[in-house]
């Protein structure tokens, strides 16, 4: 579980992929695509706002413009 509590992003698409999916949406003003549980997944909604206890080891910031993943 991640300090502080979990981040909030607003979905805007779900994509099923068998036994996992991934939620894209933002979190605040940064695009971000996580992934979900395909049980967990099939009850999020477009518009919803999903709480998500990420650990900081995984996650991947990228460039916007280049799309290069950054260190």
């Amino acid at each position: 579980e991640r300090e502080g509590g979990p981040i909030a992003m607003d979905d805007e698409v779900v994509e099923a992929m068998g036994f996992e999916a991934v939620a894209h949406g933002t979190v605040g003003p940064v695009t971000s695509d996580a992934r979900l549980e395909a049980d967990r997944a099939g009850a999020v909604r477009l518009g919803d706002r999903i709480a998500l206890d990420v650990a900081a080891e995984a996650v991947h910031h990228f460039d916007a413009e280049s799309q290069r993943a950054l260190r």
